[in-house]
């Protein structure tokens, strides 16, 4: 029988392949880092713009809705009725921030932590009726307008600004705003003798082209939020008319990455009205 011997074979020592194994990990460890760091800085990015965007539309809304108050006169069993246009604010200057949002630094004013809803402003869009409403022309329509902010809801970190439309008169206005006494706003609240204009004003949406239930339209993952509100002289002389601007700050925090925000301000100038004090009165239960 014969033995084959093989000599000067070679083959890879254990420390070499141990050497190997750890510069292709080295490798592709390194590819993993540069994938998450993209991809991290790919959803930073897309958020910040979407979050942008979105905060965008959401106020061009409120400033056109805002633009569209305004005061109305007519007739009715030959009695003239006015309609003065009014704001309501929740305070000249009003700040709210989350529970798990930081406390604002030294020497800042304290920012409470939100518990419930709390409504930042609030007005009403009047659509005119026709001359001839009380003999079967078109009635009107007046557009309740609320501007709030809730807090965190229990599947989820972060609150959010709502701004919800409704026809004062239609049926689904208490479930869209159970936190205003309607009783309240039409009782002038809002305006001088409301109650007067119910006759006039409740027409149906599809006649001045709106949807028949309310609109509501939301900006999410909200760790604080600022409004000021600034009051200047009516520009014609009118001792008793004003102009407002408001003034939005916010902080948006991303809903995975903590480290992740953004903020956003934004003014919204108003029409010249009569003066209202800013306060939400007995409108708000």
């Amino acid at each position: 029988m014969y033995i084959r011997q093989i000599h000067n074979r070679k083959a890879y020592t254990l420390i070499e392949v141990m050497i190997s194994a750890t510069i292709i990990s080295l490798f592709f460890l390194g590819i993993f880092s540069l994938y998450r760091l993209g991809s991290r800085a790919f959803a930073s990015g897309s958020w910040r713009h979407s979050t942008q965007k979105k905060a965008e539309r959401f106020f061009a809304n409120l400033r056109t809705r805002a633009d569209q108050v305004a005061a109305i006169a007519y007739i009715q069993n030959r009695e003239l009725h006015k309609m003065e246009p009014r704001f309501s604010f929740a305070d000249q200057s009003v700040a709210f921030r989350i529970p798990t949002a930081p406390p604002p630094s030294a020497g800042t004013p304290p920012v409470p932590i939100i518990t419930k809803l709390e409504p930042l402003m609030f007005f009403v869009v009047p659509k005119q009726p026709a001359a001839d409403f009380a003999t079967g022309g078109r009635k009107g329509l007046l557009l309740f307008c609320a501007l709030e902010f809730l807090p965190p809801a229990q599947n989820s970190r972060f609150g959010k600004i709502v701004f919800k439309t409704s026809d004062l008169f239609n049926s689904s206005f208490a479930a869209t705003f159970p936190q205003y006494d309607p009783n309240d706003i039409l009782s002038g609240t809002l305006f001088s003798n409301a109650q007067d204009f119910q006759p006039a004003f409740s027409g149906q949406p599809a006649d001045f082209g709106l949807p028949p239930q309310p609109q509501i339209q939301e900006l999410e993952d909200i760790e604080s939020v600022r409004m000021t509100v600034n009051m200047y002289p009516d520009n014609h002389g009118r001792t008793e008319a004003h102009s407002f601007t408001a003034t939005f700050d916010f902080v948006f925090r991303h809903p995975k990455f903590a480290n992740i925000s953004l903020e956003f301000s934004t003014t919204v100038k108003m029409p010249s009205v009569r003066d209202f004090s800013p306060s939400a009165g007995g409108a708000i239960k």
